[in-house]
């Protein structure tokens, strides 16, 4: 239960806490909460983690601890925003994942060090093995963009620049992470990007093939996806016999097909 500090590990905490709520009633365990409240006002972090977590995700958590909508999300924002700053992994996650005009919202930053800020807790993310790969990999790729992650990637896009070269490169393998964690189309659409033009990663037309046809195979319906959408009419250059047959494209594909489906 505990770490060496007699602060509780982030597995318990959040146990904790899935126990005692539920996220559409609420408060079940009142007597575990007020052990988590306990436990947080020690300076433990990771029950203060969890406590953002409650109320953040758990429907009139606000009420037990009489705080107002307004109130509550005003907490959880900050406790995630000062422990991301101590470079706590799930706060971390947090902050990558938050909209950027929320954080805008809540905090007055410049957007250079917003940039920076998303930039490291993605990195610290990745070393404690946290795996929202594709929140890390747009971070990586498209900043503070938002408006281009749906867009596709063109060499000529400037968010692709050679000051961003080593972040784009960071990138591609989180998208194929992601992919084969859980089978994501987006993923698959962006590995292809990369292969078959040559961002981020060495221009390889096999490895592009390989990727476009399990979209081909597997999203047989209009994609909310512009990428996927793309790949799937761009699908005919990968074709060719000299593509399909080779033996560097039926091994990568078989291995491909082990992927989960989303």
């Amino acid at each position: 239960m505990n770490t060496s500090n007699n602060y509780w590990t982030i597995d318990y905490a959040l146990d904790l806490v899935r126990k005692a709520a539920n996220p559409s009633y609420g408060i079940e365990d009142h007597e575990a909460i007020k052990h988590l409240v306990a436990q947080k006002n020690t300076g433990d972090p990771n029950a203060l983690y969890a406590y953002a977590y409650l109320l953040r995700g758990y429907n009139g958590a606000n009420e037990e601890f009489n705080l107002s909508l307004e109130q509550t999300e005003s907490t959880f924002f900050n406790i995630f925003w000062e422990l991301s700053e101590q470079d706590h992994p799930q706060a971390c996650d947090e902050m990558v994942k938050c909209d950027n005009s929320y954080i805008f919202a809540h905090k007055y930053i410049t957007k250079e060090d917003l940039f920076a800020k998303k930039q490291q807790c993605a990195k610290v993310a990745l070393e404690h093995n946290l795996s929202n790969y594709m929140y890390y990999a747009d971070t990586f790729l498209f900043g503070l963009n938002d408006e281009y992650a749906s867009d596709l990637m063109l060499k000529d896009s400037p968010y692709l620049d050679d000051n961003h070269k080593e972040l784009v490169a960071q990138a591609i393998p989180l998208y194929e992470k992601q992919a084969q964690k859980m089978g994501l189309e987006y993923c698959f659409g962006r590995m292809v990007e990369a292969y078959h033009q040559g961002i981020g990663v060495e221009q390889n037309t096999i490895t592009a093939a390989a990727w476009a046809k399990l979209i081909k195979e597997r999203v047989t319906y209009q994609s909310v996806y512009k990428n996927v959408n793309w790949v799937k009419a761009i699908y005919p250059v990968f074709e060719y016999p000299s593509i399909q047959e080779s033996e560097e494209f039926k091994t990568l594909y078989a291995q491909l097909q082990k992927l989960p489906q989303w």
